[in-house]
């Protein structure tokens, strides 16, 4: 007991680094659960670990409160990734307000990343996303509006998911989508969003607010779930 004692105190006070022991690849793999500027601040633990954020395939990205804080970290983050190592999956944090160009520059380059799965939380989009190997879309408490959702650029897009968000578009369309979620979101007033997505399985919209949006044909489908919200089809007067 007593030499077992003498042995764990002499195996910590050697400093054994065991994490750094551990293979690139679980490296990598655990920094993308960090946000990623904390990921990125390990590179000054030691020389081994100078590079290893470039090759993270999940990166957590919050901007900070300052616009311009956000646009000198964010930029060089994906900037300066290995261009060898493609994305798994790319979540946007976004706080307070940030203009549209930046945000569409920094989804156009995690996208270039060929990045499969894409989050984004608290902006405003308006541009179509442009991806070959996109295949899971999660859009939460965004305003959506232009033709941000026609998905024609998206041929590998499956999952859909969109929830707390007010989108004022006239069509969400996709040839490739087969999983639909809208949840708790607000629709126009004045205008029935069409959905025109033939490849679609299976269908949720729950709680939805403004014009119910007007299905089009969609000979795969197998299940669907529709609850509209008991202010569907009211709006303001003078709207």
């Amino acid at each position: 007991m007593f030499d077992g004692s003498i042995a764990k105190k002499a195996s910590m006070s050697s400093g054994d680094d065991r994490i750094s022991a551990l293979p690139d690849g679980v490296l990598e793999h655990i920094l993308g659960f960090l946000p990623a500027e904390s990921a990125v601040q390990t590179s000054v633990l030691a020389r081994r670990w100078r590079h290893v954020w470039t090759f993270m395939r999940r990166l957590n990205i919050y901007s900070k409160t300052s616009v311009n804080d956000s646009k000198d970290f964010i930029y060089p983050l994906l900037l300066l990734r290995d261009n060898k190592s493609t994305l798994g999956e790319v979540r946007f944090h976004f706080r307070g307000f940030i203009e549209a160009v930046h945000i569409n520059m920094w989804i156009r380059q995690a996208l270039l990343c060929q990045s499969k799965v894409l989050v984004v939380t608290f902006t405003i989009l308006d541009r179509p996303l442009i991806s070959r190997h996109l295949r899971k879309l999660v859009l939460f408490a965004i305003l959506l509006i232009g033709n941000i959702l026609d998905f024609a650029s998206c041929p590998a897009l499956e999952d859909l998911r969109i929830s707390l968000c007010t989108f004022f578009v006239d069509k969400i369309s996709s040839k490739s989508v087969k999983r639909l979620s809208i949840y708790h979101g607000k629709s126009r007033c004045d205008f029935r969003t069409r959905i025109s997505i033939p490849s679609l399985v299976w269908l949720q919209i729950d709680h939805l607010d403004g014009k119910a949006p007007l299905l089009e044909s969609m000979p795969l489908l197998e299940t669907a779930f529709v609850n509209i919200s008991s202010q569907a089809e009211y709006c303001e007067r003078g709207s």
